[in-house]
């Protein structure tokens, strides 16, 4: 015995997909898709930001170690630099400049002479457009040693 299928239950009536459940499946999956979009862009970005924090650090914890290298009487005079370009991407300046300590006096009533009881060596390392990250360490030498 043969048995026919009615295809009138599968495919006639009005049970299809309408022109209207398309196009509204077709936003909410465009909105989806351009959410997970920029969470992945954005993702990106951090990243980016991170790694790029990262190199400046380590530029400037570099240039720190060698300013520490270098004798108290040789730092002030050798290591001042300002704008030094590193890999196209990243800027360093490094300052030296003496700090008087009010603990002997200030200025010309220092009880031992000198106004510039210690240094401040301040490394700055920028990126980005305009220079607008920055990375500033900062270290205090005396002629006795770190602070």
């Amino acid at each position: 015995m043969i048995k026919f299928i009615n295809i009138e239950k599968y495919f006639g009536g009005e049970s299809g997909t309408t022109l209207v459940e398309l196009m509204v499946a077709v936003v909410i999956s465009a909105i989806i898709m351009i959410g997970g979009l920029q969470f992945f862009y954005g993702g990106k970005l951090f990243l980016n930001h991170g790694k790029d924090r990262r190199i400046a650090l380590a530029i400037a914890e570099q240039r720190m170690e060698t300013v520490l290298r270098y004798p108290y009487n040789q730092v002030a005079d050798s290591l001042s630099e300002a704008g030094m370009v590193i890999g196209g991407k990243w800027t360093k300046t490094t300052t030296v400049s003496g700090v008087d300590d009010d603990t002997d006096g200030l200025g010309i009533g220092d009880s031992d002479g000198n106004i510039n009881d210690y240094l401040e060596i301040a490394v700055t390392v920028d990126w980005g457009e305009s220079s607008s990250k920055s990375i500033l360490i900062k270290n205090y030498i005396s002629e006795y040693g770190r602070q």
